[in-house]
């Protein structure tokens, strides 16, 4: 049975959108705070959820606007990662960071970093 191109790239962009979502749960999970880390289907589904509700890059700007936020420099008040996807918690407003910096202006900091400045700020180690 031949198959035809078409078919075989509609097959290929699936295995690389797949690809790509494991790189970017397991650059989450290094970024998420090691005490609160969890792995599992359920973390997974929740954070590709939360993925196609807002983007990969809008989910790394929450989660770093909640490492620095004064409730989560107290290990005990953060909380686990599957709470943070399931209450969606990404959508909270947070104050503005001390330095004064809204919203926008740290998204647009954010991506005026290279990949790989922005892999080097959330820790991830290649």
């Amino acid at each position: 049975m031949q198959y035809s191109s078409d078919a075989y790239s509609g097959v290929r962009k699936a295995v690389v959108s797949v690809m790509e979502k494991d790189q970017q749960f397991a650059q989450f999970w290094e970024s998420y705070p090691a005490a609160r880390r969890q792995r599992g289907y359920m973390c997974e589904t929740l954070f590709l959820h939360a993925v196609a509700a807002v983007s990969f890059e809008a989910l790394m700007l929450a989660l770093e606007q909640h490492k620095r936020s004064e409730q989560w420099q107290t290990a005990r008040l953060i909380p686990n990662m599957r709470t943070w996807l399931e209450e969606e918690r990404y959508y909270q407003v947070l104050p503005a960071p001390a330095r004064g910096l809204s919203v926008a202006d740290e998204a647009q900091r954010w991506r005026s970093l290279s990949p790989q400045e922005q892999l080097r700020r959330l820790g991830v180690k290649r």
